[in-house]
């Protein structure tokens, strides 16, 4: 308030209210945010605002979450391949509660340590649209993983979830929760990044999961043209038939990956899991 003073303005050689906003004004049109986001009167959350590529300091991310409170009708939200340190990315995640309407977030290549992911899961009490969640490519370590499956329910909406990271040891956890959520159709866990000791434990989780959902397990890549293993057929329910899926699930996303497709409610989950080098 104090550099809107005649005083100040003067001494800037500044001339009217528009020339002292006129640098924020020109960082909101810069960031391309669509006009309907700021509404006032409607409901349903239909404006979407993209950043791609862009080089996000923490300064940044906390002057763009300072807006949040404004994006009263925003309901798509992707900022995705900036390069955001852990700082940076928790000052948007500490003010997404204030995007009430939010139905779709995506933090695709970012980084969110540990204490990011859990300010995520307290956030998502208050994001009860939330139809599509995207954490993929966030280095999450396997305790954020952990805390990302006990949480997950809580978004009851869900519809999509796809993350990837160090989270393989999450699988069974997050399975379990999967079975709460009752929007939820296709979860995909994309280059669940493990090491090699930790392998045998993976693929023990994921058999039991597998068994849990009573599962079909199909090809990927081509897409379900092979079924691999099925859990409601004692014949195809074999050591043979489960090491084509091992085989299968440990190739890198460009080639392999499964599908595992519950019969008991339309639930799929693509699964891929990766060695550390």
């Amino acid at each position: 308030m104090a550099g809107t003073e005649p005083g100040y303005m003067r001494a800037h050689n500044v001339n009217n209210y528009t020339g002292f906003f006129s640098s924020l004004l020109n960082a909101v049109k810069d960031l391309n945010i669509p006009e309907a986001a700021f509404c006032t009167t409607e409901t349903v959350a239909t404006a979407s605002l993209i950043l791609e590529g862009r080089k996000f300091t923490t300064s940044d991310a906390s002057a763009l979450a300072e807006l949040f409170p404004y994006l009263k009708c925003l309901g798509k939200l992707h900022i995705i391949k900036s390069r955001m340190s852990a700082s940076a990315t928790r000052k948007i995640i500490d003010r997404l509660c204030e995007l009430k309407h939010l139905t779709n977030l995506d933090l695709f290549s970012n980084i969110i340590d540990d204490e990011g992911v859990l300010k995520l899961t307290q956030t998502f009490i208050h994001l009860k649209n939330m139809k599509k969640l995207s954490l993929e490519a966030n280095v999450i370590t396997p305790t954020g993983g952990e805390i990302i499956a006990c949480n997950i329910a809580k978004l009851q909406e869900l519809e999509t979830l796809i993350i990837g990271n160090e989270v393989a040891s999450s699988l069974l956890t997050m399975t379990k929760e999967f079975l709460k959520m009752p929007n939820l159709r296709k979860p995909i866990l994309s280059l669940l990044v493990t090491k090699p000791d930790d392998i045998p434990h993976i693929e023990n989780d994921v058999r039991e999961v597998v068994r849990l959902l009573k599962a079909k397990v199909y090809s990927v890549r081509p897409w379900k043209v092979k079924l691999f293993y099925d859990a409601t057929d004692s014949d195809r329910d074999t050591s043979s038939s489960w090491n084509t899926v091992r085989l299968e699930m440990r190739k890198y996303t460009g080639g392999g990956g499964v599908l595992l497709e519950s019969s008991y409610r339309e639930l799929s989950i693509v699964l891929w899991v990766s060695l550390l080098e």
